[in-house]
């Protein structure tokens, strides 16, 4: 027979799995964005030279537009960039914390609180760094 289930770890189960719902869900905001400013620059190319025509008054109105709507599409894939890494950050630290609760849950009580500082806490500190790390590098973390 197992043993009950506390009822933080259902409530962290529930704050895991709507976490990991808001990611999926910015993540597809965000590959929909980018595909629409990918199309765009294929389109008119260097948005840069298009940005001087404007200001000339060389474009015609539906060049305009296009970049109007990737400019526009540019802002907003910066503030879910900036979303998702606070919601990453979030889920990154919520998963750390229930993994240092369940490790220190196993630990022999002793009336020496360092006497039980565990190779599995360690560990986890270890695997939350490092998944960190890992997301950083990937470029998960964008701005």
């Amino acid at each position: 027979m197992s043993e009950p289930k506390h009822p933080n770890d259902e409530l962290t189960s529930v704050v895991v799995e709507h976490l990991r719902n808001i990611l999926c869900e910015v993540d597809s905001q965000i590959t929909h964005l980018e595909e629409k400013v990918n199309e765009l620059e294929r389109k008119h190319g260097d948005f840069e030279t298009i940005q001087e025509a404007i200001k000339t008054g060389k474009l015609n109105d539906a060049t305009n537009l296009d970049y109007v709507e990737w400019d526009a599409a540019k802002e907003e894939l910066k503030e879910l960039y900036s979303k998702r890494n606070f919601f990453t950050e979030l889920l990154v630290n919520e998963i750390y914390r229930q993994t240092i609760l369940n490790e220190t849950k196993e630990m022999a009580p002793s009336p020496n609180p360092y006497a039980n500082t565990s190779w599995r806490v360690i560990a986890a500190v270890r695997k939350h760094d490092a998944l960190r790390a890992f997301l950083k590098k990937n470029g998960f973390f964008k701005v």
